[in-house]
């Protein structure tokens, strides 16, 4: 059942909210956050940050996705019916984190001065979702159910949820738990309230650049890392309970290399970060003019355009594809002049390094102007535009 549920979940979310080819109305978002009652709690604030989540969907979709949490129900009474060992008291000093299977690699987004506050140690099965919960969980989910007895989706997040933190809570019993790729976690206000509850801490980071989004509204951890100071005014607007906020620059954005001597045969890279099939094809007909007046260009997708992967191919017969799993990025940024993207990390990791960075201002520009209205943080940075180094070529 659940990975089933799963399965269509993501389908459903990866749809539904990265709408690549749509330009969200801020003001409606604004107007729906309002509208949204004042949260008492931590079940509150995570039933308001479900609706933000389902605000995406359409009506059928929001019922069928009902309907599936109404179908893991009956698993979820059934160990709930087993669930009664009481959590012990804490090893202080001791932090479990969550590897994310989305995003695994780590090390390069990591607040590294955890390392010396806490012992830290890595779990991967963090997964495995359905099972027992502790004494503590379980009283918060009949909570939930009896808040919200026939939201079955809602409570099918929080019981997953909350299963995953009892086996972290009976098996290691830390003092915190550190949690990545949690922006849009409904559950996170009932976690980090579980945990302070008992003295301990839900410590969460960030693990790229973002713009505003309303899936990340009502976040709330006992801390939160981040990458420059101008978020906490974004996630303040996304009406977020942070408790503590802490600025820091991730090993991914410190200058790592040297790329003085490096030949350049490429006059620009596009580093592809999850755009529409409109947009891959209008980008493709860029190049090729670019090409076409002996200036080489490749592309290098991103993992979650492989959703597009014929366009990519098909539009991109004449240019360079870039294998982003076997090129290093220090390889492909030391051999190309100019670093192109919209909505990517790698600009900025570019800019760090010394590279010039050039914003996509032509495949689409409703996009561009989005990205400047959502606060991305690349504009704050010294860059050209795309439309310039076409003039210039």
């Amino acid at each position: 059942m659940k990975p089933l549920i799963d399965r269509l979940h993501e389908k459903f979310s990866d749809k539904e909210i990265n709408k690549a080819d749509e330009i969200p109305d801020i003001g409606e978002w604004e107007k729906f956050l309002k509208g949204l009652p004042v949260p008492k709690d931590g079940i509150d604030m995570a039933f308001n940050k479900y609706l933000c989540r389902m605000h995406y969907f359409p009506w059928h979709k929001r019922l069928f996705m009902n309907f599936l949490g109404l179908g893991a129900f009956p698993i979820e009474l059934f160990y709930l019916a087993r669930s009664n060992q009481a959590v012990k008291k804490m090893n202080k000093g001791k932090a479990i984190l969550e590897k994310s299977r989305d995003v695994p690699t780590f090390e390069d987004i990591f607040p590294e001065e955890l390392y010396d506050e806490y012992k830290v140690k890595v779990a991967e099965n963090f997964n495995q979702k359905f099972g027992i919960l502790c004494k503590e969980a379980r009283a918060v989910l009949l909570k939930c159910i009896k808040r919200h007895p026939f939201n079955f989706f809602f409570i099918y997040f929080v019981y997953m949820e909350l299963a995953a933190h009892s086996y972290f809570l009976l098996k290691y019993n830390p003092e915190a738990t550190i949690v990545y790729v949690n922006e849009r976690n409904v559950a996170s206000p009932i976690i980090t309230e579980l945990y302070e509850k008992d003295g301990r801490k839900l410590i969460s980071f960030m693990h790229g650049e973002y713009l505003l989004q309303l899936v990340q509204g009502f976040m709330k951890f006992s801390r939160y890392y981040i990458w420059d100071k101008s978020y906490v005014d974004m996630f303040k607007w996304l009406k977020c309970d942070i408790e503590q906020y802490i600025v820091y620059t991730p090993g991914k954005l410190r200058k790592k290399w040297d790329f003085e001597g490096y030949e350049t045969p490429f006059y620009c890279t596009y580093y592809l970060s999850g755009q529409s099939k409109e947009s891959i094809l209008r980008l493709g007909s860029i190049l090729v003019e670019l090409e076409k007046k002996g200036k080489k260009c490749k592309i290098r997708p991103h993992p979650r355009n492989m959703q597009y992967i014929k366009e990519i191919m098909n539009t991109f017969k004449s240019i360079t594809i870039e294998d982003p799993v076997k090129v290093l990025l220090k390889e492909s940024l030391g051999n190309t002049k100019y670093v192109v993207g919209l909505n990517t990390t790698v600009l900025s990791e570019a800019y760090i390094e010394g590279k010039e960075i050039v914003i996509d201002d032509i495949s689409d520009y409703p996009h561009f102007i989005d990205a400047q209205k959502r606060n991305s943080i690349v504009f704050q940075r010294d860059h050209m535009l795309l439309s310039e180094i076409i003039k210039v070529s």
